[in-house]
């Protein structure tokens, strides 16, 4: 599939281009956990934390050291330490087993990523051998007999002896934000995929049973780009001078939209293929301006020639959402053309 910019429209440019349950921290005669893989140790206020918690598989080896790091929500320097799949916090303000906190990770990719996971549609209702969760409207389920996301979730929780099975496994992933979908992981994989609060669900149908889930490795991804620490940069990593459209949209087909008003308003973005019939909408929040589109809704290269042809044309518009109303800032269509 080959694209063309064939109308610029609209006034201004855009660019399309390709609070957790902790364990008193270990004591000192304990032998430190360290990692050749990424040359970094566990600091000791973590390392009990990490060990009777999950590990490895949920949370990967540390990938940075201890360090003073502000916490956005609250303003504060906090004891910090990155792992592969998220980023933990010492809180001496609190009392065990609260005094060691995990991130929100996988809200913050996915804001990082433009997905405002409120403004996704809900299901219809809790489904046969599901967990419904109507806080967020979405359910767990498995994917083949006893095995997949609900057992997974199910059977693996934080150990706090206050809480039953079913909240020690909230405290360690939180809430479903989204439903299952085919996602693109950071290796290139194309695989089932559910976003938690704090984590994010792979199913690898291929590997053996005990190695189908796999957690994704969010701390990496978050923390890379944050560019090791402060506000997430764009995830297109596109250099803009004025107005600039990219004709490589694979593997991300990313919206970039200048960023006059950012900080005084959400945006809307809509992608629509009239030839299809198929209209899709996201909404940002403040001070994002930048968004990328869900595979299963962009036109991508190679594909077959009936969506090929269903999304020949796709119409972008960016509305600015204001007290008054919605206002349309920036918008561009694009012509394809199946190979």
């Amino acid at each position: 599939m080959r694209y063309s910019v064939y109308q610029l429209l609209y006034r201004f440019g855009i660019a399309l281009l390709a609070c957790l349950p902790g364990l008193a921290p270990r004591t000192a005669s304990a032998a430190p956990r360290c990692f050749p893989e990424t040359q970094q140790c566990l600091h000791e206020t973590f390392q009990s934390y990490w060990e009777q918690n999950g590990g490895l598989p949920v949370f990967g080896f540390a990938t940075t050291a201890a360090s003073e790091e502000t916490n956005r929500d609250l303003g504060k320097q906090y004891l910090t330490q990155w792992v592969e799949r998220n980023r933990l916090e010492y809180h001496p303000e609190n009392a065990a087993p609260y005094n060691i906190l995990l991130g929100r990770l996988g809200e913050d990719r996915l804001l990082q990523l433009g997905v405002h996971w409120q403004a996704l549609p809900r299901e219809s209702g809790p489904k046969h051998g599901c967990l419904w969760f109507d806080q967020t409207g979405h359910n767990v389920c498995n994917q083949a007999g006893a095995i997949g996301f609900k057992t997974y979730w199910e059977t693996h929780g934080l150990r706090d002896p206050s809480l039953n099975a079913y909240e020690q496994s909230l405290a360690l992933f939180g809430l479903p934000l989204t439903e299952p979908r085919m996602e693109r992981n950071a290796s290139g994989d194309t695989v089932l995929t559910q976003w938690f609060e704090r984590a994010r669900f792979e199913y690898h149908p291929s590997q053996p049973d005990q190695y189908k889930v796999l957690l994704g490795l969010l701390g990496n991804e978050v923390r890379g780009s944050n560019g090791g620490g402060g506000s997430p940069q764009p995830a297109c990593n596109a250099s803009l001078v004025g107005t600039k459209v990219n004709a490589s949209f694979d593997p991300l087909f990313c919206i970039v939209w200048k960023d006059e008003f950012a900080d005084e308003q959400k945006f809307r973005i809509s992608l629509r293929y009239p030839r299809g019939d198929e209209q899709f909408s996201y909404e940002v929040g403040k001070n994002v301006t930048q968004l990328v589109v869900p595979a299963a809704d962009a036109p991508r290269l190679n594909e077959s020639a009936d969506l090929c042809d269903r999304r020949k044309e796709v119409v972008i518009s960016v509305y600015a959402v204001r007290p008054s109303g919605e206002a349309i800032v920036g918008g561009f269509a694009l012509q394809t053309e199946c190979r």
